[in-house]
């Protein structure tokens, strides 16, 4: 979007986000790749691509009843190591306040995230976050990057590409805006740094997120 279209939406990402990272996805890697050589797959078949995109791969190589217990079994051993992980996170600093200050501006406000919805939505109730709707990873058919879970959550709020603004600390967050024809601003609290976020073609990156209303409010009608 550009800075002379009215601002109605900011969607965010939330782990690294909003949220801090304790989660330990070696480990939810290497749960993976256990289950899938337990079922005969081998680990190169799975390699080079993201947790949930393995075990969607590894459960379409497989088929009848092989399949299902190996979604299954994949499943829950990375909800177990969500869960251990959700135990430690914590909102960032000036989080809750962010999505206040949107709500007080008319600003409708979604989260989208690759987490699981059973450990997210008691996240958010403890952090006593303001918004308006979840999208996690058993919502959607095809989770960020791929443009249609963004897509999905501007539906939900009722708002154009050209209207809304995507927020996230990971490179796919920005690669997932831009997909989606979103303008995008890249949060340097979690998984990707600086230079990473502009090569991924992030518009802007903010050191914090407390310092998003402030950008907001020198590039965008409010």
């Amino acid at each position: 979007m550009s800075s002379q279209d009215l601002l109605k939406a900011v969607v965010f990402d939330l782990d690294g986000t909003l949220l801090n990272c304790p989660y330990d996805f070696a480990a939810m890697r290497n749960a993976v790749m256990e289950v899938a050589s337990a079922h005969g797959l081998s680990k190169e078949t799975l390699s080079g691509m993201g947790i949930l995109e393995a075990i969607d791969r590894g459960e379409r190589l497989l088929s009848g009843a092989a399949r299902r217990k190996f979604r299954r079994e994949a499943d829950a051993a990375v909800l177990r190591l969500e869960r251990d992980g959700a135990q430690r996170s914590t909102p960032h600093d000036g989080a809750k306040d962010v999505l206040a200050w949107l709500g007080e501006k008319s600003i409708r406000v979604g989260i989208i995230t690759r987490n699981s919805a059973t450990i997210v939505r008691p996240l958010l109730r403890r952090a006593g976050f303001l918004f308006e709707a979840l999208l996690a990873r058993e919502d959607v058919s095809r989770v960020k990057p791929h443009p249609a879970h963004l897509l999905e959550m501007l539906a939900i709020l009722k708002v154009e590409p050209d209207e809304a603004l995507m927020v996230g600390d990971h490179i796919w967050d920005i690669a997932c805006a831009k997909a989606a024809g979103l303008g995008n601003v890249g949060i340097t609290s979690g998984a990707s740094t600086k230079e990473a976020l502009l090569q991924a073609g992030a518009d802007a990156v903010l050191d914090q997120i407390g310092r998003l209303p402030a950008w907001l409010m020198e590039n965008h009608r409010i």
